[in-house]
């Protein structure tokens, strides 16, 4: 979020210097900086025991192709709470385990996006009021649907580059997957 007022009196700020951080919205009434900083969101590619992932059309995000199941995170919740949450509010599906594949930073939307990928058993997807439709595809014929939605195809990529290495995470053993090379 960029701040233009302040959020404690409602002045207006200015641009100040501070120390490394280079030039920042600062509060000459309050004597207070205000940072910016993204929205954190998640993004979850679901895969299936049948190597199958689910995808979904909202229109209103993107109408000619499809995307993953994303959400903001609320106060108090961790990602992966949110992950779960969000996966099971958006296509019934309820999730048995999950791993972080990486994180995404889209400073045009000033979002901050950490994808992960969940695994469930198959079952009928439910969707909520904001999904306009979801099926669950083969995971070799995914890329070919997620095209146009860049941080979607690039999950997947992840998936495919190292299906075994995500799933070992999700299962806990193994701490973590390095950050792909961009």
């Amino acid at each position: 979020m960029l701040y233009k007022f302040c959020p404690e009196c409602g002045k207006k700020l200015r641009m100040r210097k501070m120390w490394d951080e280079g030039e920042v919205p600062f509060c000459d009434s309050c004597d207070i900086a205000w940072y910016e900083h993204p929205s954190p969101c998640i993004i979850t590619l679901v895969i299936n025991e049948f190597e199958e992932a689910a995808l979904l059309r909202q229109d209103y995000i993107m109408e000619d192709n499809y995307v993953l199941v994303a959400g903001y995170i609320k106060p108090g919740e961790t990602a992966e709470e949110t992950a779960f949450r969000e996966v099971e509010e958006e296509i019934g599906v309820k999730m048995d385990t999950i791993s972080r594949v990486r994180t995404f930073a889209l400073k045009e939307k000033e979002l901050l996006m950490l994808g992960f990928v969940g695994f469930a058993k198959k079952t009928d997807l439910k969707l909520s009021t904001e999904v306009d439709s979801a099926l669950w595809v083969p995971v070799d014929q995914a890329m070919e649907k997620l095209k146009g939605s860049e941080i979607a195809y690039r999950i997947l990529e992840a998936y495919l580059a190292d299906p075994e290495g995500i799933r070992r995470s999700a299962h806990g053993e193994k701490e973590f997957l390095p950050e792909a090379d961009e």
